[in-house]
């Protein structure tokens, strides 16, 4: 079983009005997740299965996505 999954909501901003992101999970403990990371279901996607291949740990959730985003 995957320890990061990709998980989707919703949200509003008073400029764009409502829309839908994605962000990352971790399984092990739910309550740690980064949520809008983009819109781009792909680029979390990735994200989430290069943080489950190297089974990286939940502390550095944060420092991978901003690394990814800039």
């Amino acid at each position: 079983m995957e320890k990061y999954i990709v998980v989707k909501e919703k949200f509003t901003h008073p400029d764009i009005g409502d829309y839908e992101s994605y962000g990352i999970m971790s399984r092990d403990h739910c309550l740690l997740k980064i949520p809008d990371i983009s819109v781009d279901y792909e680029l979390v996607s990735s994200l989430a299965r290069l943080m489950n291949e190297h089974d990286l740990e939940e502390i550095h959730m944060l420092d991978v996505v901003y690394d990814a985003i800039g």
